[in-house]
């Protein structure tokens, strides 16, 4: 099937939805004051129902300090607010919120100023942890859904599980925006984000696995579109709920579809990814475990905020209720994070190894000089600011020269952990090449050649060629489907090797060859041969470690071959050498019968006479 967009284009779009994202959560991050300082953390304490006509809501209950009982709202009134938004955002005591008040058939325009949220007040901390997750969420999300998107754009799940992450990374950051029509705006669009983020993660728990999962079932395709089609008019009913648009006697059903369009998205993603973890085995099943675990938690702890919402729960800033749902969002973040690093459930690549590997080595320096100046400045005192930076400079030069020690330790505890298979696979692949030079028999190397790499690579196939002059490159052993006996010295990857000296991606070229990867066999100043390597197990694309490796691998192959083919050579030198040897030493032997069968000739005839 023709994909929707081209890679450019994709990239494109990816990128720019997540600058915007990052952009307005760290605009909103501004305002974080709203969210855990009891001084600037307001509320107008009062509860709403969208039941009247046009933009106006109704006042359902008030509490004892609300703001608008102190500018005489009661219970029944109706209210239309300047700027739609500030019903759901975060509200600060040093602002104020404009609204026109109707009671019975007067209406008057009126200010306030929120009051203090007590809870934040009373339990600051829980404010703080709530916040910090809230934030962390989004940032994890966001980065999350860039990279696997953009790492997996022949992926339709995946690219799904990119949107459906920085969905997740918007919803819910206009509440810490300032109010006004921007903000209201958003508040508004977050409908459209709602259902992406459920919608999407529906599609990559159905599609996730590609060859039997979910999705190869007509009735789930079928009933998937029909889910998409009902999403679509609920956002729109729900859209025009927000700007007051739809009809009073339609307005109670809006809430209660959301939530219960949010129930069946949930219950669809656990269903999906365990009908696929009962029918996986291996690495596989594994990688679902997590992923079912992990999604289960996030988008169960969304339904759990959904639920609480419809059942009336007041669920703001440091109420246990915000602070149960953030917990669910981290633990599945953790679950996924471990997921990613030691099973791999998606193909993010090299990034993140290094990425782990960099934060903690920085935090170790960073920890190293904090803990060493501290240490320092309690126990010795220096008198002379040259004496102090001296003395930083000491330590700097210290850390500096054990840099590159606690980064091979750092590197080393990374890889034993989180990417132990990732090690062990490269160290047998060293090994098997450190068996190559030892062995005798060039169609032994090849063959053994090509089970270390299979191996290696999760199950790929390769086949070896040599070149043969006035021919081409000739295959001398193969466990690749399809590659094809000869190639000729003009085929596109032979020359896109010969112009760049190293391995080319045969997907993107037009060429004979077979697999996913080709590498040149280089020596005595020229391609000698070539190594074809097919695509890894589940579709899994070769990190940059990898592509080095083999590359090593292969031309260790073509020197090994060489040195057996100069071994092959010297051994028919020595052989010929001594058939040459043989034939003199025969010659001389046929020269010297010749001679005396002469001599005795000469004598017969010379009795004769």
């Amino acid at each position: 099937m023709k994909p929707l967009m081209s890679v450019t284009t994709w990239k494109f779009v990816v990128v720019s939805l997540a600058l915007c994202v990052a952009v307005l959560n760290l605009f909103a991050l501004t305002n974080w004051a709203r969210n855990v300082d009891p001084a600037i953390a307001g509320t107008l304490g009062a509860s709403f129902a969208r039941d009247v006509p046009a933009r106006q809501v109704r006042v359902t209950s008030l509490a004892a300090d609300s703001a608008l009982r102190r500018v005489g709202v009661v219970v029944g009134d109706r209210l239309r607010f300047d700027h739609s938004g500030d019903i759901g955002r975060n509200l600060g005591t040093n602002e104020i919120i404009g609204f026109t008040l109707s009671h019975g058939a007067s209406s008057v325009h009126v200010d306030v100023r929120p009051a203090p949220i007590a809870a934040v007040a009373e339990h600051p901390q829980i404010a703080w942890i709530t916040y910090i997750f809230g934030v962390g969420v989004a940032l994890w999300s966001l980065a999350l859904g860039v990279v696997v998107a953009l790492r997996n754009m022949e992926r339709p799940a995946l690219i799904a599980f990119g949107l459906a992450m920085i969905a997740i990374a918007y919803y819910g950051f206009d509440s810490d925006l300032p109010g006004g029509p921007l903000q209201s705006a958003f508040h508004v669009l977050n409908v459209a984000v709602f259902f992406i983020g459920y919608a999407g993660m529906v599609n990559f728990a159905l599609r996730y696995v590609e060859d039997d999962g979910p999705w190869a079932r007509r009735w789930v395709r079928r009933s998937f579109a029909v889910y998409v089609v009902v999403g679509l008019y609920a956002a729109v009913y729900a859209v025009l709920f927000r700007i007051g648009a739809l009809p009073v006697e339609m307005r109670p059903i809006v809430p209660l579809f959301f939530e219960v369009f949010a129930l069946i998205s949930v219950l669809a993603v656990w269903s999906s990814l365990s009908w696929s973890w009962w029918h996986a085995t291996g690495a596989l099943r594994q990688r679902l475990a997590f992923t079912g675990v992990s999604m289960g938690l996030l988008y169960g702890a969304f339904f759990v905020f959904n639920l609480g919402d419809l059942l009336g729960f007041e669920i703001v800033t440091a109420s246990w209720f915000g602070v149960l749902r953030d917990l669910f969002q981290f633990v599945a973040y953790l679950i996924l994070a471990y997921g990613l690093l030691r099973h791999r459930v998606f193909d993010i690549g090299f990034a993140f190894n290094r990425t782990v590997v960099f934060t903690i080595l920085s935090t170790l320096m960073l920890l190293a000089f904090g803990l060493t100046e501290f240490t320092v400045d309690k126990l010795l005192h220096f008198e002379g600011r040259e004496k102090n930076v001296i003395f930083d400079a000491v330590v700097a030069l210290g850390v500096i020269l054990s840099f590159h020690r606690i980064q091979h330790w750092v590197s080393h505890q990374v890889d034993h952990i989180f990417f132990k298979k990732w090690h062990a696979a490269a160290q047998a692949l060293r090994h098997a090449m450190d068996k190559a030079a030892h062995i005798a028999d060039p169609a032994v190397l090849r063959e053994r050649f090509a089970e270390a790499i299979a191996a290696f690579a999760a199950g790929a196939g390769c086949a070896i060629y040599q070149h043969v002059e006035g021919t081409g490159f000739e295959l001398q052993h193969s466990t690749l489907a399809d590659a094809p006996a000869l190639l000729g010295v003009d085929d596109e990857a032979v020359l896109e090797m010969r112009i760049a000296g190293r391995w080319v991606y045969l997907d993107i070229l037009k060429t004979a060859a077979r697999g996913q990867l080709a590498f040149p066999i280089l020596a005595r100043g020229g391609m000698q041969g070539l190594v074809l390597v097919g695509a890894k197990a589940l579709e899994q694309l070769y990190r940059p470690d990898e592509l080095s490796l083999v590359a090593v691998s292969v031309q260790q192959l073509g020197q090994d071959l060489e040195v057996l083919r100069a071994e092959a050579l010297a051994k028919q030198a020595d052989a010929s050498a001594q058939r040459a040897d043989a034939l003199a030493l025969e010659n001389q032997y046929i020269a010297s019968e010749a001679l005396g069968l002469r001599e005795l000739l000469q004598l017969k005839l010379a009795g004769h006479a």
